[in-house]
């Protein structure tokens, strides 16, 4: 069998063995880990990688390659950090240490355990009075332990087993909680399903307590285990299956075996029905399955919906465009009309177009024209914002797509082929953020007979999560797609949507930087100039030149998270100067990581609550926080929602966003930093997408040479879908 340190890439990597001096920095939800550790000269070294449960005292050994950071020096980066894993007796000290039980305290738990050592269990069952012999413990608290000792003899054991394999005491309570009595048996059949089953384990986390039971580097368990990790870190690009060649590679390089154990290995897992191989152009392409089975299901329903009939009578829809237009005081362009007719003659159908070019008015107009023979018109979009922007500008009432469905905690959508919803029309705006599975679960949920109407800017950045559904659409020439182009003559007195349409031709932006310009780009090259700039943009300049509340009319936006001009700095920045509640000395407030939670911040949901019923992407403000009763509320899209400090966590500050999580949303003013240090990230999408976040003043600050990169750049275009595919083939 081959040891967990057995590398290919053994002249690559080096081994470090010591003892850990101290724990740096460690994160239970991420498991990253920065550790001094002593060798065995006496020499202290920094070590960075994956690990958990791990203490100061405790013996390491690590393997990785050794590197010199740019900030902090030379490190040890480790690929693999085993710790020895505690005794029984160092197990219960985690236990005891972890407020498991009422009345000990970390230094309670130290001073029983000096003094009883292994003994303790027996003592806290047997004889809770000897408890009174250590210094601090009176009659009254004794009882308090032994009785709460006592309540939790059904998870006792199983906390300790947990937290005796590297799980730390609040993920131990998670895991308990969720398997209950069963937990040992199941993490000991495949400790690999706890990257499964549970958000913020990965396979690296997963993996250390795998060796701390003696699981072998090449147990088929693990190999499938890092599998799945690979196809889950590529869904999280955007690719919904990855080409078999590039799955093995990346998976020789995670386990650190050879070319013939992870083939064989993956020719296990499809073989079992754990992956899935599908062969699309002479690709073999290897596919989580849900993934699979939902550009299956979505072209198969997108087909089947489209050879319906129309659920009206057919009629003159010439003469009636001539009614609506009067009506709604509009007068459509000669190839509007003819989309227009386009559109009511078709059960499914694509509209795409860029800024300016009257996607809006049209889908207005299409609404309205088949408003008499459609009873049921339904309007959703994938955000909040997305859905208000619809309704505002249709002047019907809009839903996001997770509101529509009814998302049940845990149980998918209330609504679904079994239960659909009541439409007769289904218009979904903003389809260019729409993946591939909520796709899926949307076309589901529609009835066989309604039309379906999908809206998008296909030039957008694509979904976050994975695959390019509105481009494969469009791509396959098998939906009806009608492609806007004409830029109206409004329109085109827009500096912002003149310039939008530049970059997404690879042109440079052009700007004069007047006051009466909408579109500006600040160049300033000296990168560590720029936040300061920002800030005074943000704060006064914009403000005082044009009239705006920095706080609701003024977005910025960033292509990343971190480093200077990432939005976590930019937030805490702007926070600082916006929100006179963040001052340090307002002892009310909730720290979150880096950052703190006050009343008066701007704040954006990260992820779905059902129970809730707020979704990612909605906006708000915190209006409220008590410390006593650990609970903030926050007025989200108007609605006033009640968090405790521990689903706190599903918020973040907003003050700026990543241009991705704007997307579907506009502002009265965006500004968008831009420089080398997000290189990897910039591309034409990305810049075309948050410049047309702006309705009335787009702010570009930034190095040129970086705009002049992002603008010529397709770097993350290409995803691996077949949607496409799959489409031509359904017909």
């Amino acid at each position: 069998m081959a040891d967990l340190f057995d590398s290919p890439n053994s002249k690559q990597t080096q081994r470090l063995s010591g003892v850990v001096y101290s724990v740096r920095f460690s994160s239970e939800q991420s498991g990253w880990t920065v550790l001094s550790v002593k060798d065995k000269d006496s020499q202290i070294h920094k070590v960075t990688g994956i690990g958990h449960g791990i203490n100061a005292g405790q013996p390491v050994e690590c393997e990785g390659v050794w590197e010199t950071h740019p900030k902090f020096g030379r490190q040890f980066s480790a690929s693999a950090i085993i710790a020895s894993q505690p005794n029984s007796t160092e197990a219960l000290a985690h236990y005891l240490s972890s407020g498991a039980l009422d009345g000990i305290s970390k230094s309670s738990a130290e001073r029983l355990i000096d003094a009883f050592g292994d003994q303790l269990p027996d003592i806290l069952e047997h004889q809770p009075e000897k408890l009174e012999t250590i210094n601090g413990i009176s009659s009254a608290r004794r009882k308090k332990i032994a009785a709460s000792w006592a309540k939790q003899k059904d998870v006792r054991d199983i906390m300790i087993f947990l937290q005796s394999h590297g799980m730390g005491p609040q993920r131990a309570a998670h895991i308990q909680k969720r398997y209950g009595n069963n937990a040992a048996a199941i993490i000991n059949e495949n400790p690999y399903r706890l990257a499964q089953d549970f958000k913020g384990i990965g396979f690296q986390l997963a993996d250390v307590t795998a060796r701390s039971l003696d699981i072998e580097a090449d147990n088929p368990k693990r190999i499938i285990a890092g599998l799945h990790h690979v196809l889950q870190t590529q869904s999280a690009w955007g690719n919904c299956a990855i080409p078999k060649p590039q799955l093995i590679r990346d998976g020789i390089k995670l386990l650190k075996l050879n070319h013939d154990a992870v083939a064989e290995g993956l020719e296990h897992a499809i073989n079992s029905n754990q992956l899935q191989l599908d062969i699309i152009n002479d690709e073999h392409l290897i596919y989580l399955s849900p993934l699979r089975d939902a550009e299956i299901d979505v072209a198969e329903r997108l087909i089947r919906l489209a050879k319906g009939k129309l659920p009206w009578k057919p009629f003159d829809i010439e003469k009636s465009l001539q009614s609506v237009e009067e009506k709604l005081g509009v007068e459509l362009s000669t190839s509007q009309r003819l989309a227009a007719a386009n559109m009511a003659s078709h059960k499914v159908c694509v509209l795409t177009g860029g800024p300016g070019s009257g996607k809006t008015t049209l889908a207005k107009t299409v609404l309205a024209l088949l408003a008499k023979h459609a009873s049921d018109i339904i309007l959703c979009a994938p955000t909040g914002r997305a859905a208000r922007r619809l309704s505002e500008a249709t002047g019907r009432s809009a839903t996001t797509i997770h509101r529509l469905l009814k998302g049940m905690p845990g149980m998918g959508f209330t609504h679904d082929e079994n239960n659909p919803i009541e439409a007769d029309l289904i218009l979904c705006d903003e389809m260019s953020m729409v993946d591939i599975e909520l796709t899926n679960a949307l076309l589901k949920a529609i009835p066989e007979d309604a039309v379906v109407i999908f809206v998008g800017d296909a030039d957008q950045l694509p979904s976050v999560g994975p695959g390019k559904v509105l481009m494969d659409t469009i791509n396959s020439d098998v939906i009806p797609v009608v492609r806007l182009t004409e830029i109206h003559r409004q329109a085109q007195n827009s500096s912002i949507i003149t310039n939008a349409h530049r970059v997404n031709h690879s042109l440079m932006p052009v700007s004069n930087n007047s006051d009466n310009e909408d579109f500006h780009f600040i160049v300033e090259n000296n990168a560590d100039q720029i936040p300061q700039r920002l800030q005074q943009l943000v704060c006064e300049e914009l403000p005082q030149r044009y009239g705006l509340d920095p706080l609701n009319d003024i977005q910025v936006l960033s292509p990343m998270r971190k480093g200077a001009l990432g939005i976590n700095e930019l937030n805490k920045r702007l926070q600082s100067q916006l929100n006179p509640y963040s001052d340090t000395e307002n002892p009310n407030f909730l720290k979150q990581g880096d950052s703190r939670l006050s009343v008066g911040d701007r704040v954006v949901q990260i992820s779905n609550n059902y129970e809730k019923f707020v979704f990612n992407g909605d906006n708000g403000i915190i209006v409220a926080l008590d410390n006593k009763k650990k609970t903030l509320i926050a007025a989200m899209e108007g609605i006033e929602i009640e968090y405790s400090f521990n689903d706190a966590s599903e918020l973040m500050l907003s003050y700026a966003l990543t241009i991705h999580k704007a997307q579907g949303s506009e502002y009265k003013a965006v500004v968008i930093p831009i420089t080398k240090e997000h290189f990897i990230l910039l591309n034409k999408r990305l810049i075309y997408t948050a410049i047309t976040r702006g309705k009335q003043h787009v702010v570009l600050i930034g190095q040129e040479a970086a705009l002049k990169t992002a603008i010529h750049s397709t770097r993350g275009d290409h995803r691996v879908t077949a949607l496409e595919h799959r489409l031509r083939k359904a017909r």
